[in-house]
């Protein structure tokens, strides 16, 4: 299936809008104080969420970023997940690629759930308040 046909069997199974692309062609996937995007690039979906802000002092950022991986390492794993910096925007990412071609709206729904509910959990480990503009209708993790 094709990512708009995806995102549309979402948005009726959920009750919301479906999503827009923005500029960079993510959309922006509402979930429980989560800011969560997936896109499209060579056949594949990748999903994105923003666990949280690098904390300035490179001691701190050290100090939860071994907390994030000793806590979340088994989960991510499983989930087929990783974690970056983002450092230009100052922000841990956790992604999932996927195979496109693979997924069927149920998948996608149990993916976009799974995945949320990963973030989620790393967002905690993080100590993570929700971040700016993450309000929105809940995805179930």
């Amino acid at each position: 299936m094709r990512l708009s046909e995806l995102l549309d069997s979402f948005a009726r199974n959920n009750g919301i809008e479906k999503p827009v692309p923005d500029e960079n062609k993510k959309y922006r996937i509402p979930a429980e104080d989560l800011v969560l995007f997936c896109f499209e690039q060579d056949r594949r979906l990748y999903l994105q969420a923003h666990l949280g802000p690098l904390s300035d002092s490179d001691v701190q950022r050290r100090d939860d970023t071994r907390r994030l991986l000793e806590h979340c390492l088994g989960l991510l794993k499983e989930h087929r997940s990783s974690v970056s910096v983002d450092r230009s925007a100052g922000l841990y990412i956790l992604w999932q690629r996927l195979p496109l071609d693979r997924l069927d709206a149920m998948t996608f729904q149990e993916t976009v759930e799974r995945f949320g509910g990963c973030g989620l959990y790393c967002q905690g480990v993080l100590g993570g308040d929700s971040l700016p503009g993450s309000a929105g209708p809940v995805v179930a993790p």
